[in-house]
């Protein structure tokens, strides 16, 4: 009878320990979800985020919101131009929550954003005054550094807030990894962001480049930056609807970089093992105008091997016009496109159908083949005309 009465004492006991704990934990979950909402609410005026439920579970260590949205709206005069994401679903695991009530570093161990939906203002895309940049330096954040290991975002889709029946600016999933974010330092006025590897498989890109009538577009980018490996498929580049006396078209079906550090194309540089494009057409009207001052494309390249099986090119700038086929093969090849400066250690090269015609003087040259091998030193021409 004695015993009994003891196991069911332990019995109470164990029940209203696990109603405290269930008790504590929702308390703990509401206390977390408030100061979250306070947190987000205070990072800037310029920064409103909207959601429609936010839920915090300390068992699984995880903050899910639902229906996300991140408005940026950095002059308070222009109201309609901004910058909006809206992810259907956010997710945040792997979260110390005691950590996070106490410390001054966040540590996620991933972060998931799925289905985005960005719309991007062409106006603030354009405008290069240094107010947006101040507005990002000037975030309150509540920590001293956040840690995400592992940042992923899905199904995402970008285009401009004019043209909402044009072709998108971006599509696809994009992953990336051990991301670190420090606090702005009170001297340099700016926040420390740094990551070690990103991997992305974007579709639909239409992207044109700073102070520049041109315009890219890529059907297909496969980016491994962990592996070095980069693929494009079917890259265009063209001027739109501002074509002129100064333009740029490429078609190149295929574009394959192997063994990269894919982390220097966000210094605008490339060094990587090989470049191979087998095939593609390149035409220029006026190089030398078409790249002049703040056009340039501010990229340097490095690259071991660079090797270019069929390519159509044409040259015209009015009063000359060049056009051939032509298979390249560089080694150890170094470009610096806004210095005009190249340099390689031997270059093998076959031209054919060169034809070279000059308006001012209107001499024809006209070559049915070219050979050049810089390692043997050999240049060799087939069927050579010039008229008159």
């Amino acid at each position: 009878m004695r015993t009994r009465i003891v196991i069911n004492r332990w019995i109470k006991f164990l029940v209203a320990a696990v109603l405290i704990v269930v008790t504590g934990i929702l308390i703990l979950n509401a206390v977390i979800s408030q100061r979250i909402s306070r947190q987000l609410q205070s990072l800037s005026s310029a920064i409103k985020i909207n959601y429609s439920s936010v839920h915090s579970n300390l068992l699984t260590a995880s903050v899910t919101f639902k229906d996300l949205e991140i408005i940026f709206t950095p002059y308070e005069n222009l109201p309609a131009s901004r910058h909006t994401l809206h992810f259907s679903h956010a997710s945040l695991n792997g979260i110390n929550f005691f950590k996070l009530l106490i410390s001054k570093k966040f540590v996620v161990g991933s972060l998931r954003l799925e289905k985005g939906n960005i719309i991007m203002d062409k106006f603030l895309l354009d405008e290069k005054d240094s107010a947006q940049a101040e507005i990002f330096a000037q975030i309150k954040m509540p920590f001293n550094s956040i840690g995400i290991d592992h940042l992923e975002i899905n199904t995402i889709r970008a285009r401009l807030n004019n043209d909402t029946l044009g072709p998108s600016l971006i599509t696809g999933d994009l992953a990336i990894y051990e991301i670190k974010i420090d606090k702005p330092d009170a001297s340099a006025g700016k926040s420390q962001f740094r990551f070690a590897a990103i991997d992305c498989n974007l579709s639909d890109i239409n992207y044109s480049l700073p102070d520049s009538a041109i315009v890219l577009h890529i059907r297909r980018l496969v980016m491994d930056s962990r592996k070095g490996d980069l693929h494009l498929d079917s890259l265009q580049i063209g001027h739109g609807s501002n074509r002129g006396k100064h333009s740029i078209e490429a078609n190149i079906p295929f574009l394959q970089v192997t063994k990269a550090d894919l982390m220097n194309l966000f210094q605008s540089r490339l060094v990587a093992e090989k470049l191979f494009i087998p095939e593609g057409e390149i035409k220029v009207n006026n190089l030398e105008k078409l790249f002049s001052g703040d056009t340039r494309f501010p990229a340097s390249l490095q690259l071991k091997s660079l090797q270019a099986d069929h390519l159509s090119l044409i040259y015209n700038d009015g009063d000359q016009k060049l056009s051939c086929k032509a298979a390249i093969h560089v080694d150890e090849g170094q470009a610096n496109i806004s210095k005009d400066s190249f340099s390689y250690a031997t270059i093998k090269c076959n031209l054919s159908e060169l034809r070279y015609f000059n308006n001012n003087s209107h001499h024809t040259l006209a070559i049915n083949k070219l050979d050049l091998d810089s390692e043997k030193e050999i240049i060799r021409i087939n069927d050579l005309k010039l008229i008159p």
